[in-house]
């Protein structure tokens, strides 16, 4: 009740105070572009092996080895131990800053758009579509909005991508006692995907669960390459 209540408070300050910088505190946009240059950017690596791979694409090798990985690389911005980035999201997600979600999504937007014009052949020659990780419409409704389709929509509007809201979250259960694992069931009604890149977007990329399963979900509606897209991934 008591975190409820600090959460209701810090919201209602992003409405009454001035907007300032969440890291230096300077008057100005929620994250200035001094603080942003600060961010530690993670290079485009393949999550398996960890060598540098365009957009962060699983290599060859390792996709042969991961072939019950649904999604096709994961690109990230920042590092989970970037403090401003952390801050950040945690603004974002609990303090209801809605306008720094679509900050973060061009910030991550502006650097795959970049990293796009050194993708394979193969895949810039398809469409591409953006994705955000839906929420439970519980949760959703709990916290108002959700962070995945503020970041979504800066990334749509830094590459002109556009966003497809097709996919649904149909159930969430909590890990029991004797896993570690939660079990979560997305379902996708949306226009075909056949053929199609998919950018899946998603605020933090920690274990994978909510990724594959979503993922699983796309590729059973025919989507090609899947990328996954965050602002903060663990290593």
């Amino acid at each position: 009740m008591f975190k409820k209540i600090i959460n209701l408070l810090s919201k209602a300050e992003n409405f009454i105070l001035p907007e300032s910088c969440l890291n230096c505190r300077r008057p100005g946009p929620a994250l200035c572009p001094a603080c942003r240059a600060q961010i530690q950017k993670i290079p485009a690596l393949c999550p398996a092996c960890g060598r540098a791979q365009s957009l962060g694409l699983f290599c060859l090798n390792c996709r042969q080895t991961h072939q019950t990985v649904s999604f096709d690389g994961i690109f990230a911005y920042a590092y989970p131990s970037d403090s401003i980035m952390s801050k950040a999201i945690r603004v974002l997600k609990y303090q209801g800053a809605k306008s720094l979600g679509r900050s973060l999504g061009k910030m991550l937007g502006r650097r795959l758009a970049i990293a796009w014009t050194q993708a394979p052949e193969a895949i810039k020659q398809r469409e591409v579509i953006i994705i955000p990780i839906p929420l439970h419409p519980r949760r959703q409704r709990a916290r108002g909005f959700n962070q995945s389709q503020l970041i979504a929509t800066g990334v749509s509007k830094t590459t002109g991508w556009l966003i497809n809201e097709g996919l649904k979250r149909k159930s969430w259960r909590q890990p029991k006692a004797s896993s570690s694992f939660r079990h979560e069931i997305f379902a996708y009604s949306g226009e075909l995907l056949t053929g199609k890149n998919i950018i899946l977007v998603d605020d933090t990329f920690a274990t994978g669960t909510t990724a594959q399963a979503a993922a699983q979900a796309l590729k059973t509606a025919g989507a090609d390459t899947i990328l996954v897209a965050v602002l903060s991934q663990s290593l």
